[in-house]
């Protein structure tokens, strides 16, 4: 059963704004937009703290006009980008392009972009860091500055198991987290991902309260349930113990603590 939901933000959003900063046409003048010379447009990115972005790595803005038809796909690193638009009113979404993230085509293609195109990591690729803007009507008619704020559209999960028989291990799985998420913050599908049993790995959100599954030392797997949520831009760290009477992990603490990725990272999981 296909399952959706918007992102989830963990910090005040910011808005994207458009801050026109030159007055267009005369007093009198009633030429229509599709007549008047192209608008440019600067483009800014910052985190999900505030900050403007200064790294080097590629961003990605994707341009619908009012028909929802993407009239642009646009790479650019931040701090030197700029577009080239007939005034109007467009809908426009920044994102991240992380290795391994499938679904977006390249750069100069517009053909098959919807604002609910889905985007997930590849099969054989783990899941890293990923952020995306909100998806926002932005109106052109003069020379703008459009701000695209970042956010986490993944999440942390950190795992400590104590009190395993010596020589034991065990293997855990994150159940049903969703698998994509749209360009218009919408996350759907259903993945079943493993997850570092002593460590930090980056997920997608769930639908509900998350529950893993593990098996030690090749057991029958059993469940998990967490009681809580993974949501975009948290860190959901888990201390779990082995219970050697009744022969199981149990939970004994859960901490729910914000998550700007880059600021521990997390273990990727493998996917295969």
């Amino acid at each position: 059963m296909m399952m959706k939901r918007s992102i989830q933000r963990y910090v005040p959003l910011a808005s994207l704004s458009l801050a026109l900063w030159l007055a267009w046409g005369c007093e009198g003048n009633d030429t229509a937009g599709a007549d008047l010379p192209p608008v440019s447009v600067s483009l800014v990115t910052k985190t999900s703290s505030g900050e403007v972005e200064s790294t080097t790595s590629a961003r990605r803005v994707v341009v619908f006009d009012e028909a929802d038809k993407c009239v642009l796909n646009y790479s650019f690193v931040p701090g030197s980008g700029a577009l080239s638009l007939k005034s109007g009113t467009y809908r426009m979404v920044t994102l991240s392009v992380p290795a391994g993230l499938g679904g977006l085509p390249d750069a100069g293609t517009t053909a098959g972009i919807t604002p609910d195109l889905a985007l997930s990591f590849d099969a054989k690729a783990s899941i890293t860091p990923f952020s995306l803007s909100e998806l926002t009507e932005e109106t052109l008619s003069a020379a703008s500055v459009y701000t695209a704020t970042l956010l986490p559209a993944t999440s942390l999960l950190s795992l400590r198991v104590s009190g395993l028989p010596e020589g034991s291990s065990a293997k855990f799985t994150l159940l049903g987290m969703y698998a994509s998420v749209g360009l218009d913050g919408t996350y759907a599908g259903s993945l079943d991902y493993p997850v570092s049993a002593s460590g930090e790995t980056v997920c997608f959100p769930t639908p509900g309260a998350a529950t893993l599954s593990y098996s030690v030392d090749g057991g029958e797997p059993r469940e998990l349930p967490i009681g809580r949520a993974l949501e975009a831009g948290n860190r959901l760290t888990l201390e779990l113990a082995w219970g050697e009477e009744r022969q199981e992990i149990v939970i004994r603490q859960t901490t729910v603590t914000d998550w700007i990725p880059g600021n521990g990272g997390g273990e990727a999981g493998s996917a295969e």
